[in-house]
């Protein structure tokens, strides 16, 4: 175990011996499979430093230079946990990509393979998977969400929703739609978190000293009086857009400077009184939500809304 501990990542030595193994199996193979089990443990480890990062902007103690140490300790620390302990991928890429002999009689027995059965000289007779069997390797993991591809699906995706706040708060359907729709274009610019998932931040809530869920860094564009620039800000991440609309309540909620937001019974209204409580620092924000609510996609809604109401 000291030798491998002490044994350098940087060590360019350790790359010679590696391709100057060419096809001498085992050796060469078991090796390979080692420095791409290596080559998961950075990624994984770069992913937990990015996290990170969101809270060391004013750390004294974080600089490009710290960051370049860390970047090399990590990838040091792969290795040695790639040869060390390993999570047994090696063992699993090293069995898959084998062609010994001695691993034809596992694959006759059914055991799975990355290579076909007749690339390692294996002839095997096609039989139909039992029902538990078939599960088993079909089985994928669960889709967390399918994002709205044009502004019809993403009223569709919303309304139902939308229309349960408006049943309990008064706030405007149409309006908080509208909302959504020009703070994420339609769903096509959602903020999304470190490992390119949806936020579904629908209304683009910053997140200040009152949130302590998870949350996102990124750019967005603000009026400082004179002119919009790019500003650097953190948002909030939801777990679904249920979640996203119950938290603009509770934002509405807990500022009494939102309290005309209450009063507004039609979209309008609503939009007036977000301009009037600062809810964006754009001057034009009012203009252009009243702008979103004549797409023909909102405008069939108002229309199927009515309707239903004179039914």
């Amino acid at each position: 175990m000291t030798s491998v501990v002490n044994q350098s990542v940087f060590d360019l030595a350790e790359l010679h011996r590696l391709t100057s193994a060419g096809k001498s199996r085992p050796e060469s193979l078991r090796q390979a499979a080692v420095e791409f089990e290596s080559m998961l443990y950075r990624q994984l480890l770069k992913s937990m430093r990015s996290v990170n990062e969101l809270f060391a902007e004013d750390n004294p103690l974080s600089s490009q230079r710290t960051r370049f140490y860390e970047g090399m300790w990590d990838d040091q620390m792969a290795a040695v946990m790639a040869r060390v302990q390993g999570a047994g991928l090696t063992d699993v890429i090293v069995r898959q990509l084998s062609s010994a002999p001695n691993q034809a009689p596992m694959m006759k027995k059914g055991l799975t393979s990355l290579m076909p059965a007749q690339a390692v000289g294996v002839i095997e007779k096609k039989t139909p998977l039992s029902p538990v069997s078939s599960r088993k390797q079909v089985q994928q993991p669960k889709q967390t969400s399918t994002l709205p591809e044009s502004p019809e699906s993403f009223v569709r995706w919303l309304l139902p929703v939308a229309q349960r706040v408006a049943a309990k708060t008064g706030l405007p359907a149409i309006g908080l739609i509208a909302q959504a729709a020009l703070e994420t274009g339609w769903g096509r610019h959602m903020l999304r978190d470190l490992f390119d998932r949806p936020s579904f931040n629908l209304f683009n809530i910053k997140a200040d000293q009152r949130w302590s869920g998870p949350a996102v860094k990124k750019e967005t564009i603000e009026f400082d009086g004179a002119r919009m620039v790019k500003v650097p800000a953190r948002f909030r991440v939801y777990e679904n857009i249920e979640h996203a609309f119950e938290d603009l309540v509770s934002f509405f909620q807990s500022s009494p400077r939102y309290g005309q937001v209450w009063q507004a019974e039609k979209p309008e209204q609503y939009f007036e009184a977000l301009q009037s409580a600062g809810y964006a620092t754009d001057p034009k924000y009012a203009q252009k939500l009243k702008a979103v609510i004549q797409h023909p996609a909102i405008q069939q809604l108002a229309e199927n809304l009515h309707r239903n109401t004179q039914d």
